[in-house]
């Protein structure tokens, strides 16, 4: 992860390859779906199998979070 500073700010580059990004988690997210093997979280609501903590995180938000109605 290297951070660079541009003339139109700062940008986080993948050491692995050629993405960038102007977000420092967003670098995160990226390596952790392309550059880093690993076994996968599933969902404790459902069992659905994520390979990657943002992935599950998305799922649970939008599948599993409480609707509140006023």
């Amino acid at each position: 992860m290297l951070k660079e500073v541009t003339d139109s700010g700062v940008m986080w580059r993948c050491a692995d390859c050629s993405h960038q990004t102007k977000f420092r988690t967003s670098l995160f997210e990226h390596c952790e779906s392309k550059h880093i093997e690993s076994s996968g979280y599933l969902c404790h609501y459902c069992q659905k199998f994520c390979r990657t903590r943002n992935a599950l995180r998305s799922h649970v938000n939008r599948q599993h979070s409480l609707k509140y109605t006023l």
